[in-house]
């Protein structure tokens, strides 16, 4: 009674404290799911975790397949609660049962494969071992995606070897896709552009779609086939340091044409620091400043200039915004960027308070 009420104020971890010293009693099984039941009432992640513990204490007591139902929800709740120790804890005995069907066993091992390679460092090279063994029953749609899943880990540390071994020989669009990103972090821009045009423009989701079809447009404006500069800057990028990615785009540009990808790759740089944004703010604006002066045909300078003008709104300066749109709309009026810097120029006007 003490946990239930505990849960009913709200206070999960507290409440399973409580229960927990109880489950010898010869009405467990009953309590377990009781408390389980109230414990989904509530949505917070301690609730989710205490769920999770109960559910998993629940299936040692109920036979097949109210066990194998009651693992899963189990571990979807912890993970849900963040605890994947819990969750791995789970589902390394229900991958390991004997007793289990052939299917709770896949998914089981799937899902434990999908914890250890959540989790990286040292786990992914169980995971990697795993996935190698023909005896790990996984279907063929699960292993290909828990390969992908795999490389894109080891692009994260930036093991690029390691990462093209994980894709295997999956002939699918999403690893071609996938190659295409690796060529592109080993400065290989000529196979990186190969492999995307190969996978075409709907491969993968939307937004891997879309991140895709940008890059292209970047590479189509550089001539050389290869920039181990680039490809070191992009990668520095992808793993997530985006202070260091801007100096190492910045370098990369240096090394290319003006009118050859050099303001391309400034323009991603630029980009980067805005989003950035406190003191690198002052950077991206010595970037957009550096490609509108230099112009051309390039749909970089009218970009940039846009950019400008957004991260001076940001900043409060509306007033010093509208030139930059104004000047923007009448040098590049055919730009695919005019719309949205009309709709900046009345924005950033209606913010200006009339005198």
């Amino acid at each position: 009674i003490a946990a239930e009420l505990l849960l009913t104020w709200g206070q999960p971890a507290q409440a399973w404290s409580v229960f927990e010293p109880t489950l010898s009693d010869s009405d467990a099984q009953g309590s377990l799911r009781r408390f389980a039941d109230l414990a989904g009432t509530l949505t917070t992640p301690e609730a989710h975790r205490v769920r999770g513990l109960a559910l998993t204490r629940w299936a040692d007591l109920v036979p097949w397949p109210l066990a194998a139902r009651a693992r899963a929800e189990a571990v979807r709740e912890l993970l849900e609660a963040g605890d994947r120790v819990a969750a791995r804890h789970v589902l390394e005995g229900l991958a390991t049962d004997s007793t289990a069907p052939t299917d709770a066993h896949s998914v089981a091992q799937s899902a434990l494969l999908q914890v250890l390679i959540a989790d990286g460092g040292v786990q992914l090279d169980v995971a990697e071992k795993q996935l190698a063994d023909p005896n790990t029953r996984l279907s063929a749609d699960d292993r290909a995606a828990l390969r992908l899943a795999l490389a894109r880990a080891r692009i994260a540390r930036g093991e690029l070897d390691r990462a093209t071994a994980a894709l295997g020989d999956d002939s699918s669009v999403t690893a071609v896709a996938q190659r295409g990103w690796i060529a592109l972090y080993r400065g290989e821009l000529k196979g990186a552009m190969e492999s995307f045009r190969l996978a075409g423009p709907y491969a993968t989701d939307r937004a891997a779609a879309t991140d895709r079809t940008a890059m292209m447009a970047l590479l189509q404006r550089i001539q050389q086939e290869s920039s181990p500069e680039l490809g070191s800057a992009l990668l520095t990028l992808a793993r997530g340091d985006s202070t260091s990615a801007v100096a190492g785009l910045r370098h990369a540009a240096g090394r290319l044409p003006v009118q050859a990808g050099r303001l391309e790759v400034l323009l991603l740089a630029g980009q980067v620091a805005a989003h950035l944004g406190g003191e690198h703010d002052v950077t991206a604006v010595a970037l957009f400043d550096e490609i509108v002066r230099a112009g051309g045909e390039g749909a970089a300078p009218p970009a940039a200039e846009l950019d400008w003008a957004r991260l001076l709104v940001r900043a409060g300066r509306s007033g010093e915004a509208i030139p930059h749109l104004e000047h923007l709309i009448l040098t590049y009026p055919s730009s695919a960027v005019v719309p949205e810097a009309r709709r900046e120029l009345e924005r950033a006007k209606g913010a200006i308070p009339k005198s």
